[in-house]
């Protein structure tokens, strides 16, 4: 069994998913039987056929990137504008 973990092209970090490659078709059966979870969070399993459907943000079958709820966690806003809140605070403009 080989596994690769693809790293973003910006950041160098981790994707979250990796790429599994069995010995035989068994092994790779009974290994996708199980229920596995890693740091907290349940591992899927899709076969080579779907991983074109899968978000290329989280991984998830059927989940759009530009509709992706890690899409926005960036920990900023989507407004640039840097002096909105002071124009807020003091009721400017």
């Amino acid at each position: 069994m080989a596994v690769n973990i693809p790293l973003s092209l910006n950041s160098y970090k981790p994707k979250r998913w990796a790429y599994i490659t069995f010995k035989s078709q068994q092994m790779m059966d009974t290994t996708m039987e199980q229920s596995i979870a890693l740091q907290g969070h349940r591992l899927q399993w899709e076969l080579p056929e779907n991983t074109n459907k899968l978000c290329h943000r989280c991984g998830k079958l059927g989940c759009a990137p530009t509709a992706c709820p890690l899409n926005n966690s960036r920990g900023r806003s989507r407004t640039r504008n840097p002096v909105a809140h002071l124009k807020e605070r003091f009721h400017i403009g």
